[in-house]
């Protein structure tokens, strides 16, 4: 994991054609969250990927590119996997490998949640929206086991627009709105609550307030008056 900046996450998120929908959704709320590398890794069945692809790149804010073989992930952007690749994560740069054509029912989601939690461990955030499908399953259960953040699309009719984040000590499930999801993916990182103060500046802070006993002793020295009274 080659991601420094501790504000910095890596959202995976495994997408099928029956969550397309509660996909835009989610774009929209985090097209002001710039601290969010957001990879999407497409299982298309039905849907070809340019349909939805044209649609995002003029209507999002976030700024989409489509995947090449090692890139390095960077903060504030939207990325595609393209089609019959299959994806991994290694030190914070994503790796391409074709996946043959000969080849029946990859589980292209699972191995890129594979790859996500071994590669980010604790800083890993893994969004399933591909239904119903077994594909993802076993990789959200691996975010979990790194101590990651894993969600998975509800589907049941009563629940439309609803989200189960998924919990790795034998919990049940709680479900959210898809537009808490944002809100809950910063509550998991508490770096998030001092994301507008640089390292530099934590470290003098943390200097000043290691200082304020010497100090306090020196004033007393002189003044002959303690400030601890």
């Amino acid at each position: 994991m080659d991601i420094e900046d501790e504000t910095h996450v890596v959202v995976g998120i495994g997408l099928s054609d029956d969550g397309i929908e509660t996909f835009f959704r989610l774009l929209d709320q985090f097209r002001a969250e710039r601290r969010f590398s957001i990879v999407c890794v497409y299982d298309a069945k039905v849907i070809s990927p340019s349909k939805w692809t044209d649609d995002l790149a003029t209507s999002s804010s976030l700024t989409m590119t489509v995947l090449r073989n090692k890139t390095a992930l960077a903060p504030g952007l939207l990325y595609v996997c393209p089609q019959s690749q299959k994806v991994q994560v290694r030190g914070g740069v994503v790796l391409l490998d074709a996946i043959p054509e000969a080849q029946a029912h990859p589980s292209i989601i699972d191995d890129f949640f594979h790859s996500l939690a071994k590669d980010q461990g604790q800083r890993a955030v893994a969004i399933k929206l591909s239904g119903e499908g077994a594909d993802g399953k076993l990789g959200l259960q691996s975010i979990l086991d790194h101590g990651g953040v894993a969600f998975s699309q509800t589907s049941t009719p009563d629940q439309f627009d609803s989200m189960q984040i998924l919990s790795g000590q034998d919990k049940a499930p709680r479900v959210i709105t898809t537009a808490d999801v944002s809100s809950e993916i910063q509550r998991h990182f508490p770096s998030f609550d001092c994301a507008g103060t640089s390292k530099l500046q934590l470290l003098l802070l943390q200097k000043i307030e290691d200082a304020i006993p010497h100090i306090a002793n020196i004033l007393k020295e002189v003044t002959d008056h303690s400030l601890h009274d």
